[in-house]
């Protein structure tokens, strides 16, 4: 495991930067093409508003954003309005998180013959955490059998995902 401190299945990735301190940083990404061809405006805010999400749940306090915005070719009118919709609606909710865009880039030119992809406006954000022992696993624990309830039971299950008994908050599911 090294210096992950979480990593799949949790929303957001987290590594711990300084072994002495326990700081570290959680990094989350998200989009979402279809909601984004139905809405670029709202389709990349949701984007940015899940990847912020997933970073704050874990413990972390966001604090940049990266992006890679693909859309098909900028020749092409409707293509160039979701881009400029997609761009707007990222600035507003940065603007509105309070959060800025620290990096990017953008990738134009994206289809085949005439049919652009979806656009797909990727949001990455950036939080640091102070001690990574304070992070906040997401709790989904898959290995329990409907006849391990008893709480010795549950026990085991979060001493062998490696969370604290007294920290879980996560649901058990009964597979």
């Amino acid at each position: 495991m090294g210096n992950t401190a979480l990593s799949f299945p949790d929303d957001a990735g987290m590594i711990r930067v300084d072994e002495e301190s326990g700081l570290g940083f959680a990094i989350a990404t998200d989009c979402n093409g279809r909601y984004c061809q139905l809405d670029p405006y709202a389709g990349a805010q949701l984007a940015l508003a899940e990847a912020y999400r997933n970073v704050a749940v874990s413990g972390a306090v966001p604090t940049a954003v990266t992006d890679c915005l693909n859309f098909g070719s900028p020749e092409n009118p409707e293509v160039m309005w979701q881009f400029s919709q997609a761009v707007a609606g990222l600035a507003d909710g940065c603007l509105e998180l309070g959060i800025p865009v620290t990096g990017g880039n953008v990738s134009f030119y994206n289809q085949t013959g005439d049919q652009p992809i979806f656009p797909t406006p990727v949001v990455g954000v950036l939080g640091i955490i102070d001690d990574v022992a304070r992070r906040v696993p997401s709790g989904m624990i898959t290995t329990c059998r409907p006849s391990d309830t008893s709480t010795s039971a549950r026990s085991n299950m979060l001493r062998k995902a490696s969370v604290p008994a007294e920290r879980s908050t996560g649901i058990i599911l009964n597979l």
